[in-house]
């Protein structure tokens, strides 16, 4: 998510042929998004009531649509859940208007052929205990064994789309092959990340490793972990539970010493955008910090519940977005 567009498109080898079907928009298309002035380089896959999108220039690839419908000639279709897209398709052409909240603009692509991979990709499979995790292997197409990588996503649901497709599509291109998977709990993988401590998902890289290790055409001393935020302290978790498993390690834009710090930090930051008094931005940061307190357990619930209702109608509590009583989040740290 890069743009106010999202951030997540040519789903390369998805669909082929140019013609696929006319009488009904599946098939692939390249075209741009316009708004204000500006344009984005795009294409979409659509099969059905299914779709994927890609933009090279956002470094995202095959980002899942969340939802298409066909109607005779008319296509509506929504993308990252807020960017909604209402347009018409004849023969090789659509076109339309795309609407994300107050943000307006319109869209004109053309039916073509997709372009073909230089390598090749695999659905896999691989478990950690019960939890069961689906991915995909993008392998490079050259003779013998290859070094390899797993990717591992930042914090809450993360799928094996997106810039994380996009990441491994540009190592497979350079003779590395990468390995993406569903976080637990999202996509096609069981399990729960909301329930799942940082060394569970560590134990979830490391099975990847051992898929990869396993593996005639992957080089065992040569796998590593590349991990984007939360994912880089989750690579550096699973080096340290497994000492010398592991052969080298990239962590971007993440964090060093405890997440809690570190998240109290950037709201902190946040915070004074707002513009509040000195007073207001004691007291709002003051019950933030016993909000992070208490959802990892250091101090009880009702230690924050007191101090957050003597500020419940402040003009930056809303802002704060506290979780409800019932929420994931008190159980989860």
């Amino acid at each position: 998510m890069k743009t106010m567009w999202l951030a997540t498109v040519a789903a390369f080898g998805l669909l082929s042929g140019a013609h696929a079907n006319e009488t009904s928009a599946n098939g692939h298309w390249q075209g741009q998004m316009t708004a204000h002035g500006q344009s984005l380089p795009v294409s979409f896959d659509f099969l059905n009531d299914g779709g994927r999108f890609t933009s090279i220039p956002q470094a995202a690839m095959g980002y899942p649509l969340d939802r298409v419908n066909q109607n005779g000639a008319r296509i509506s279709f929504t993308l990252g859940g807020s960017i909604v897209f209402d347009g018409t398709f004849a023969r090789d052409t659509m076109r339309g208007t795309l609407k994300n909240g107050d943000l307006s603009g319109s869209f004109d692509f053309h039916r073509s052929a997709a372009a073909n991979l230089l390598y090749d990709t695999q659905d896999v499979t691989f478990r950690n205990g019960d939890v069961v995790l689906k991915g995909t292997l993008c392998l490079p197409r050259t003779s013998g064994t290859h070094a390899a990588v797993v990717l591992l996503q930042g914090s809450g649901p993360q799928s094996r789309w997106g810039t994380t497709r996009f990441i491994a599509d540009q190592f497979a291109r350079a003779g590395v092959a990468a390995l993406t998977y569903d976080k637990r709990g999202s996509g096609d993988s069981g399990g729960d990340w909301r329930t799942a401590s940082f060394a569970e998902l560590a134990k979830d890289a490391l099975a990847g490793i051992d898929l990869l290790e396993a593996r005639s055409d992957i080089d065992s001393q040569k796998v590593g972990l590349i991990g984007h935020s939360q994912g880089g302290a989750i690579a550096s978790l699973a080096a340290s539970i497994d000492p010398g498993k592991i052969a080298f390690i990239v962590a971007e834009d993440t964090f060093a010493g405890p997440q809690w710090k570190q998240d109290i930090y950037r709201v902190s930051v946040a915070a004074r955008e707002l513009d509040l008094s000195a007073e207001d931005y004691k007291q709002a940061m003051n019950t933030y910090r016993r909000f992070v307190d208490a959802a990892r357990g250091a101090r009880p619930y009702e230690d924050f519940k007191k101090v957050s209702e003597q500020y419940r109608h402040a003009g930056w509590y809303d802002w704060m977005a506290f979780p409800s009583p019932d929420s994931w989040v008190w159980s989860w740290g």
